[in-house]
């Protein structure tokens, strides 16, 4: 500042300081912010099959030159395993051809995984024949263990085969 004629050249003026690193990284998502200057936003999205945890909301906010508002990170959704079937198994689908046993001690499942139902003979498949786990949710929802396979009923046949008879020349 100087002093010309009796008065200042101009007044000081405080201003809040921007933020000097950028806001947290987060594996397994992603952040969006525009700049570092105070009242600035960050916001935070997480990619399919997590959710974002560690922050009040999905923003951090630039607040006298730090980051607030939490530590998020994302963290991966699971479904619960959906038990045993009744007259049936249950197998995990690997890729589009190969189907293992889904073993029971199992006890979380990743998003995107996909289960199949089948059922033992003389049962036949009520519903969906699977499910998937989308974001912590089995997709279509995954019925009672009792109404995945029920008793097959078959209609009656009727004349399955006739008699050949000889005809004599």
């Amino acid at each position: 500042m100087r002093c010309e004629n009796g008065s200042w050249s101009a007044s000081p003026v405080c201003l809040p300081a921007p933020c000097s690193q950028q806001p947290p990284h987060v594996h397994n998502g992603m952040r969006v912010f525009f700049g570092n200057q105070d009242g600035d936003q960050a916001r935070y999205i997480c990619f399919p099959g997590y959710r974002l945890a560690g922050i009040n909301g999905t923003y951090l906010t630039c607040s006298l030159g730090h980051w607030v508002g939490g530590s998020p990170y994302c963290e991966e959704y699971y479904c619960p395993n959906p038990g045993s079937i009744s007259h049936g198994k249950v197998l995990k689908k690997i890729d589009n051809t190969l189907i293992a046993p889904f073993e029971s001690y199992i006890k979380r499942i990743k998003h995107g995984h996909k289960l199949v139902f089948q059922c033992h003979v003389g049962y036949t498949l009520k519903g969906p024949g699977g499910a998937t786990c989308v974001d912590g949710v089995w997709q279509p929802p995954i019925a009672d263990s009792e109404e995945i396979c029920a008793v097959a009923i078959h209609p009656p046949f009727r004349n399955l085969w006739k008699p050949i008879r000889n005809k004599r020349l």
